[in-house]
């Protein structure tokens, strides 16, 4: 089915506004620049850019001229909070206070589980540091 005629079937009236928990995005980015991506906490990280904003794209890109359309083109706002020269607790708490009940936060991130016997890292949802499940937790209880 063609992914604009499925948009039409479950796109509610309704605006949301994102937050995006990351590293670094390009806010300008002709897909993105429409729903006035903001820097709501830390510092961008320079180098996480391409990711944060490729990421970004399958979500919220706008049905332009250029590229693509993201799965939510309706988001009205992005809000991001930076994990880079902070903590992914407080990213996740100050994305919290910026959003409203209705809004989501997108969480993609991971961290070193544990390492294998050659001392290479696995990884596994940021969730298993109590401090980040805390910080989960309240921001689906904020919601």
């Amino acid at each position: 089915m063609c992914a604009r005629l499925t948009l039409k079937q479950v796109i509610g009236p309704d605006p949301v506004v994102l937050g995006h928990v990351e590293r670094g995005w390009t806010h300008d980015h002709e897909d993105l620049i429409d729903h006035g991506a903001t820097l709501i906490h830390g510092t961008v990280r320079s180098k996480s850019r391409y990711h944060g904003t490729a990421v970004l794209g399958e979500i919220a890109s706008v049905g332009n001229s250029i590229g693509c359309i993201g799965i939510t083109p309706k988001v009205d706002r992005i809000m991001c909070s930076s994990l880079f020269v902070s903590t992914v607790a407080d990213a996740i708490l100050a994305a919290t206070g910026a959003l409203s009940c209705g809004d989501v936060i997108l969480l993609e991130i991971q961290t070193v589980a544990k390492y294998t016997s050659n001392g290479s890292p696995t990884y596994g949802p940021i969730e298993t540091g109590n401090l980040n499940l805390e910080a989960i937790r309240l921001a689906s209880r904020s919601a």
